[in-house]
């Protein structure tokens, strides 16, 4: 999808938003400032609080898969590297590229860039499989009730159907070498030098087979991270509204933060706001909390992108990576040779 067409998909979501929220008008203005004057300034700052607290349950996930590979990294620095991360996710075109950084940077401390690209690789891959499995099971029992969501659940049915696909191939040694011998054919030097590289990415994921242990956790610890999610978004709500239930969460967060993950704008820009503005609406939620509930939202992604700028500007030379001294850490740029 073109630069100009995602930009295009951004400013119709953007429209979609202004025009559920009444912002078309002044009228609509008026109640979403009221909506803002009346929030509640406590759990406004506990709300602030709580995602950096996001970021480092995550980090928590990232640091054990890493375990797996025998990578002795502070956890510490690793949400360091999180937060540069989300830097870049802001700044860069795509939504990967806070996980390309992050691969870089994990792989400069401990000179692995194979063991590094799968860790982040296996970490989004599994968070990515809860996310589409928690969102078939809240379909299941809003469907129903919520029928504007039928559109969902083919996306949904398919991502599932790719993510089975694409662990299948990556763990199937087999395919992959029959692969690779048929797109030999077609061998320039650039193809062979990038094959042998994938290969190199694809058997430091496949060997997370050895530890079945890790990729438990991995599931489990997703599984985790999205109930403080949903709480997440459910404190951010509010602190707008004292209506909102947590239970209604449960079933409309995995949904929207699903939708949240269609590359289909830039950075995300619209799409956030739009995943608000759509399922908060079908549960019956004031569309100016929605509103208020996503700019909130939206601030707090890029107060934690500042903070990931600040130790990109000014610490990136103090990243301290190795856990215990001496511990089992190649030497750096070992594994580029």
């Amino acid at each position: 999808m073109t630069f100009f067409l995602k930009l295009l998909i951004s400013f119709v979501l953007i429209g979609y938003v202004l025009f559920s929220a009444d912002l078309f008008s002044m009228a609509g203005w008026l109640k979403l400032f009221s909506v803002f004057a009346e929030a509640d300034l406590l759990l406004l700052f506990v709300s602030i609080f709580y995602a950096f607290f996001i970021d480092w349950i995550s980090s928590i996930k990232v640091y054990f898969i890493s375990r797996a590979k025998d990578m002795e990294i502070r956890l510490g620095a690793l949400y360091r590297m999180y937060l540069i991360g989300r830097f870049f996710n802001l700044v860069m075109p795509t939504s990967i590229g806070g996980d390309v950084v992050r691969v870089n940077l994990l792989a400069k401390a401990t000179g692995r860039m194979s063991d590094s690209a799968a860790v982040i690789f296996v970490e989004r891959l599994s968070g990515f499989l809860v996310l589409v499995l928690l969102t078939l099971g809240s379909l299941f029992f809003v469907l129903k009730q919520k029928t504007d969501m039928h559109w969902v659940l083919p996306l949904a049915v398919l991502a599932l159907a790719g993510m089975v696909l694409m662990i299948y191939a990556f763990f199937n040694h087999g395919l992959f070498i029959r692969i690779e011998t048929a797109l030999l054919k077609f061998s320039g030097k650039w193809l062979r030098k990038f094959l042998f590289k994938f290969e190199k990415f694809r058997l430091s994921v496949s060997g997370f087979a050895g530890s079945p242990g890790s990729l438990l956790w991995a599931i489990i610890h997703s599984v985790i991270f999205y109930l403080f999610a949903i709480g997440n978004i459910w404190l951010s709500a509010y602190v707008f509204s004292d209506q909102i239930r947590i239970w209604d969460m449960l079933t409309a967060v995995p949904v929207m933060m699903f939708i949240m993950n269609f590359p289909i704008s830039i950075g995300g820009i619209g799409l956030m706001e739009f995943s608000y503005a759509f399922v908060f609406g079908l549960y019956g939620i004031d569309p100016a909390a929605a509103v208020s509930t996503a700019i909130l939202m939206r601030f707090k992604i890029l107060l934690l992108g500042a903070f990931g700028w600040g130790l990109f500007t000014f610490q990136r030379k103090d990243i301290p990576a190795v856990a215990v001294p001496g511990g089992p850490v190649s030497a750096p740029g070992a594994e580029y040779k």
